[in-house]
């Protein structure tokens, strides 16, 4: 298990996987709001959805060049706003390798966002 954190949070993912990963874990999210006000035990996922949204901001830091533990900064309010919109969303990342890895592949959503290859 966390041999599969450590995978999960290295590596870069790209501004338009990055993207539908937001939208992604968005539907999720009232998916399982619906399904958890009928029943209560589905609560639980909102933590699961939470580690898959903050290891995918630490890799779009790692896109841009950046520690993935700007991450952080998410919980300060009004500047994550301007961090996540201006910077995560706007911003396109790196056109060459850097230290946290190669450029990020297109097309390759779902093994890209959880990291199954």
């Amino acid at each position: 298990m966390t041999q599969y954190l450590e995978k999960l949070y290295s590596g870069r993912i790209g501004r338009p996987n990055c993207i539908f990963g937001l939208l992604f874990f968005a539907v999720l999210g009232l998916l399982i709001g619906i399904i958890d006000s009928y029943f209560s035990y589905f609560g639980i996922l909102y933590i699961l959805i939470l580690v898959f949204l903050f290891s995918m901001y630490a890799r779009r830091f790692h896109d841009l060049g950046m520690s993935g533990w700007y991450v952080l900064t998410l919980f300060i309010p009004i500047v994550n706003l301007v961090i996540f919109i201006f910077y995560l969303l706007l911003t396109p990342g790196e056109e060459s390798s850097n230290k946290y890895g190669e450029i990020p592949q297109k097309n390759k959503f779902f093994s890209d966002l959880f990291k199954l290859d």
